[in-house]
């Protein structure tokens, strides 16, 4: 409640003017999807402003392939952003020291938690793609697995193959506040540092 009194405080009046102009549309650039943890700050890891990031969030960070779910809710958001709204990126974004990628690689049972237990078991499947990985080498290898779950999707595929829509794997480092991407050429993550930065919009055009 504090924090609600110190916005209108502090930030209401700087950011009114946009909030307006959002009042009755959103024009996001990029669907980002991440954790539920609390360490990760979607808009301040990325400097956006508010209508910028249309987010997701869930333990994680999970997809399920289209038609899996019973109750489609990342399925849905997934086809608002880039079939509504029209999104031009899309980004899976896993991070360090993730508990549900420490709970997939101990092994940890949650019997007496059956909502997380069933949520867990769409991730499992990292185990496939390493033998025996760390939490931290499944959290990246799940910001992989997602995006190819993303893929099953009717409309992402559509808008992919014409150009209209890219997909990215991003891993988080907590400790060091650092971002790395996916590079599919090299077949390994890298850090995105001001120069690769600009590599990457010489390559592949400006991105926001």
């Amino acid at each position: 409640m504090r924090g609600v009194e110190r916005f209108h405080k502090e930030a209401g009046e700087p950011y009114r003017g946009l909030f307006e102009s959002l009042a009755d549309r959103q024009e996001p650039h990029t669907l980002f999807i991440t954790c539920s943890d609390s360490r990760i700050v979607p808009n301040l890891i990325t400097q956006t402003e508010p209508g910028e990031l249309f987010i997701v969030r869930n333990v994680g960070n999970i997809i399920p392939p289209f038609e899996t779910d019973n109750l489609p809710a990342e399925g849905a958001a997934v086809e608002y952003a880039a079939g509504v709204l029209g999104v031009s990126e899309i980004i899976v974004c896993g991070h360090s020291g993730c508990g549900a990628m420490g709970a997939i690689t101990s092994g940890k049972s949650f019997d007496e938690l059956p909502s997380l237990s069933r949520w867990l078991s769409r991730a499992r499947s990292v185990h496939m793609l390493r033998e025996r990985p760390t939490p931290d080498a499944a959290a990246r290898l799940n910001t992989l697995l997602q995006v190819k779950h993303l893929a099953t999707y009717a409309v992402v595929r559509k808008r992919a193959a014409e150009g209209g829509l890219r997909l990215h794997a991003w891993y988080y480092d907590i400790g060091t506040s650092e971002l790395f991407e996916w590079d599919e050429q090299l077949g390994e993550f890298q850090l995105l540092t001001t120069e690769r930065i600009r590599q990457m919009e010489a390559e592949h055009g400006p991105r926001h």
